[in-house]
């Protein structure tokens, strides 16, 4: 497990950042979040409205009357009517399912967006640390080649050494200082996008610190592949999809029946009162629904298309992101198996030698040089590695070995 350990970068704020911290943060904050969860609420609350029977309607019609026979009296007559629309209990059942199946999307959509704010969180907090560590290298860097000029400055002050050594040493001492500005501008600028993501104004972001988690092997990649057909948010919003227009579909067809309105009426004379019961009665002579229903036809069609491409492109990702784990992984067990240890080595062996005058301080330089590039290859390789984990695990939509990293 490779710990990091950051200091003296020049933050203000005197707390410090933690992953966990930062995915509450984005949690609370982020604004694409924020929409998707507003609009699972709003397929709640469709749900409820799919359920509800259609309210009836009164009309009151009063007013003055006058006698049918002469001589009879004057008065007001009163209608009341009372009209209400009969509901299918099929049709209303067929709508509330599909009200549910767009709650169904709406949920697994929040999940989708959930995931990939996680997984952007963690990949820009990763970067601020592998930023921070390579500053420190690099600040270290800086610090030894400063040791070693003063060295080379040394013997030649002495006559041990020409003076085209020392321009060499400062050579390399102006590079390394240049890496180590530029190494502290990446930071700063990995800081940046990490506040932006999880909604915090760059300068007040506390100092982020953290540990990269130890690499483990990964399940196989068939399992891995099971895995995600069973549980990828994004398959499971582009199947409620396919059920939701499916669903449509049906409903469409269950419209062409007519919708009967019930009609009650109380009328009021001077000289008689009548009650009316009747039923209204729509005729599909002109519209039989053709339209709409080839049109739901149509969007079931494009879902099920767009289910078959996504499903066949997550699984395609899946094997570039395994792929590109693999490779990392081989680098960080390459290195780690002597790689770094051997150029320590060349850099302890390219020193004493140059000590005693047996090779030039281009031999030591080229060592200390090779020794910093394996440094930070090394570094790349263990976030490479991290990296492309994390893009598994949000593709398959579960942590592959468990646990938030």
């Amino acid at each position: 497990m490779l710990v990091l350990v950051v200091s003296g970068l020049g933050f203000a704020s005197a707390s410090t950042l933690t992953l966990v911290d930062a995915l509450g943060i984005a949690e609370r904050s982020n604004a694409s979040l924020q929409a998707v969860i507003a609009r699972q609420d709003a397929a709640r609350a469709a749900s409820i409205t799919a359920r509800q029977l259609p309210n009836p309607d009164v009309e009151v019609v009063a007013g003055p009357v006058r006698p049918r026979s002469i001589g009879g009296p004057d008065g007001h007559s009163l209608a009341v009517n009372l009209g209400q629309p009969l509901d299918y209990a099929g049709l209303r059942a067929v709508r509330a399912r599909l009200a549910d199946l767009g709650g169904d999307g709406a949920e697994a959509a929040v999940r989708t967006v959930r995931r990939s704010l996680y997984a952007s969180v963690r990949v820009h907090f990763y970067l601020v640390l592998q930023r921070q560590e390579q500053s420190r290298i690099a600040e270290e860097e800086l610090l030894a080649l400063q040791q070693i000029r003063e060295r080379v400055n040394l013997r030649v002050q002495l006559g041990e050494a020409p003076r085209l050594d020392l321009i060499r040493a400062d050579t390399e001492v102006l590079n390394a200082r240049r890496n180590r500005d530029s190494s502290v501008v990446r930071v700063e600028q990995a800081r940046g996008a990490l506040a932006s993501l999880i909604g915090m104004p760059p300068g007040e972001l506390p100092r982020v610190e953290g540990a990269l988690p130890a690499l483990a092997a990964v399940p196989s990649l068939a399992a891995i592949r099971d895995q995600a057909l069973r549980s990828s948010p994004e398959l499971e919003q582009l199947e409620a999809e396919q059920r939701r227009a499916r669903t449509r579909v049906e409903l469409e067809q269950n419209l062409r029946k007519p919708q009967v309105r019930m009609l009650i009426g109380h009328d009021v004379e001077p000289d008689q009162t009548r009650w009316r019961l009747g039923l209204s009665v729509p005729l599909p002579l002109f519209n039989q629904r053709q339209g709409q229903i080839l049109e739901a036809q149509a969007d079931a069609a494009f879902a099920d298309a767009q289910f078959a491409s996504r499903r066949q492109q997550l699984l395609g990702e899946i094997d570039y992101a395994i792929a590109g784990y693999s490779i990392a992984r081989q680098q960080v067990d390459a290195f780690e198996s002597g790689l770094i240890r051997q150029a320590e080595q060349t850099v302890r062996v390219a020193e004493a030698a140059y000590r005693f005058g047996e090779r030039g301080i281009i031999e030591y330089l080229d060592a200390q040089r090779t020794l910093r590039g394996v440094r930070q290859e090394y570094i790349n390789a263990l976030y490479e590695a991290r990296y492309a984990l994390i893009e598994v695990e949000r593709l398959v939509g579960v942590e592959v070995l468990g646990g938030i990293r």
